[in-house]
């Protein structure tokens, strides 16, 4: 895909007064000076439309016309040395409207002019930011290339409305093992006139990518939820069913280099694509990653930034729902038996732990010997987990345990002395510690689950690289998943340590995105 324009430059020459028009640039004995104003024809593409490698990293696939779509582009013109050598220049408007037309084709577009102002030597590269956000957009600081690569241009540009994807130029490197950020200008480039320019057979080509990845999960073709025959509440076999609901991603960077920041020391045979003008990997930015909670999923694809950090993986978190009958099941895994909320709370009522608490049935009573008293019955009982509000009642997510609900009645133990009954009361803190004993257990609330995958980038090395399309596709999942007692708490993706059945199984691809495929079974 690419897009032609024009590049005006306003080669001002106060210094040369005296020179005349009939060449734009001359040699002076210590290199190419400019002698006048210079027009330079610019063509962007996106970066490699070329046969690929597949988590293998695979085929080249188109991106979606909102993402491609430029509103604005910011040009940076830089010398020999990486040093800005003019103002940089902003322009805005519809540039980039690709298959507007309806032929599937943008190679021909408008040639917007540009103005490059105050110049102190002739460009020797040209660095363009396309759909740029503040402090970018609209700057007249003259960064140089490595101010342009660097940490206090490293933002959140997951910007992701029409118009508004974050484009900049592909890095890769060259033959010679040195890297390609900035596309190369000659002298041949620069133009007397604007009719000269346009008329160039050979301008400056800018391959561009986009700052952001794409991930997408699909359900293979015979994925429709697993079916684990369990016994419940120790009676006959049961069929529960895990139906994928959604999904969300895991440990995603908040920010990105403007610019992709490589090291051309990598010793992988796979990451650098001198021919396509790209490259498939790349050093993020470090920091803090963000995380979701089960209500974050979703169907639809997403965007995410680079992160290749050797241990902290971005995941793919499939969120899916527990079922019996085609409807979500409440359900508990205590000592390696599954229950369902009530089946569990008649379990704890009848054991010693609870037998010795009662409640009065009738208060009211104006005799002692008139009040009669039952024991703690399910409906007097609760689960209790960590919430956002209350993160440490437990010491996981995924666990639970039992209580008091918190409008029961007074509770009392019941003795006899002398043949008198006697009630005496106990508040409700004594009684759910009473319940230590039991531990803690495994809490589907509500049938929530989740399976999770670490996102391979190509073989077992895990990773996120701008401009990459990774389209994960389920073929199975296996077991329950890890609990989720409280939607909205943030999850760290874990799988309790007696969990031995539980997986995902994925395949992974990678696509001007650059595809990578994985395929995944649930555990």
């Amino acid at each position: 895909m690419k897009i032609k324009g024009l590049l005006l430059g306003m080669f001002a020459c106060a210094a040369l007064a005296s020179c005349t028009n009939d060449d734009i640039v001359e040699e002076n004995g210590n290199g190419q000076v400019l002698k006048g104003d210079g027009y330079i024809a610019v063509e962007f593409s996106m970066a490699g439309n070329g046969v690929g490698r597949a988590a293998t990293l695979g085929d080249f696939q188109d991106a979606e016309a909102a993402e491609v779509k430029v509103t604005s582009a910011t040009f940076f013109f830089l010398d020999a040395s990486g040093n800005s050598c003019a103002t940089p220049f902003t322009i805005e408007g519809n540039l980039l409207n690709p298959w507007a037309d309806g032929s599937g084709s943008i190679d021909e577009t408008s040639s917007p002019v540009i103005v490059m102002e105050n110049p102190t030597a002739t460009p020797a590269s040209i660095v363009a930011i396309l759909n740029p956000i503040a402090p970018i957009k609209n700057t007249t600081t003259m960064y140089s290339l490595s101010q342009l690569q660097a940490a206090g241009l490293a933002l959140d540009y997951k910007i992701l409305t029409e118009g508004d994807f974050v484009m900049s130029n592909s890095v890769y490197m060259d033959a010679n093992g040195a890297p390609v950020v900035g596309a190369p200008v000659s002298a041949g480039n620069i133009k007397k006139t604007e009719e000269e320019a346009k008329a160039d057979p050979n301008p400056v080509k800018i391959p561009v990518e986009k700052v952001v990845a794409k991930v997408d999960m699909v359900a293979g073709q015979n994925v429709t939820g697993n079916n684990e025959e369990q016994k419940i509440d120790e009676g006959n076999p049961t069929t529960v069913t895990a139906v994928i609901k959604g999904w969300w991603l895991d440990n995603t960077n908040p920010k990105s280099y403007l610019i992709k920041n490589i090291e051309t020391s990598w010793n992988y045979n796979w990451w650098n694509d001198l021919s396509n003008k790209r490259s498939y990997w790349a050093t993020s930015v470090e920091g803090t990653l963000e995380h979701g909670s089960y209500n974050d999923n979703t169907a639809a694809a997403k965007y995410c930034l680079e992160n290749t950090s050797e241990t902290a993986h971005t995941k793919m978190v499939v969120a899916a729902e527990l079922q019996i009958g085609g409807k979500p099941a409440s359900l508990i895994q205590w000592r390696k038996n599954l229950y369902t909320e009530d089946g569990f709370k008649n379990l704890i009522v009848g054991m010693a732990d609870a037998k010795n608490y009662y409640i009065c049935t009738n208060p009211d009573a104006a005799e002692t010997d008139a009040k009669e008293y039952v024991t703690l019955t399910k409906e007097n009982l609760d689960f209790a987990y960590n919430t956002t509000s209350d993160p440490d009642v437990t010491d996981k997510d995924w666990q639970a345990i039992v209580k008091v609900k918190a409008n029961t009645p007074q509770i009392y133990t019941l003795s006899v002395l002398s043949g008198e009954k006697i009630a005496t009361p106990v508040d409700q803190e004594t009684v759910n510690a009473s319940f230590k004993n039991i531990g803690t257990f495994k809490y589907w609330n509500k049938g929530r689950t989740y399976f999770y995958t670490d996102i391979e980038h190509n073989g077992d090395i895990c990773g996120i690289v701008r401009n990459h399309l990774y389209k994960l596709t389920i073929n199975s999942i296996t077991g329950f998943g890890t609990p989720v007692p409280d939607p909205d708490k943030e999850i760290i993706p874990g799988k309790p340590t007696d969990d031995e059945d539980s997986y995902i199984a994925a395949k992974v691809e990678i696509l001007s995105y650059k595809v990578v495929s994985q395929s995944v079974d649930l555990n």
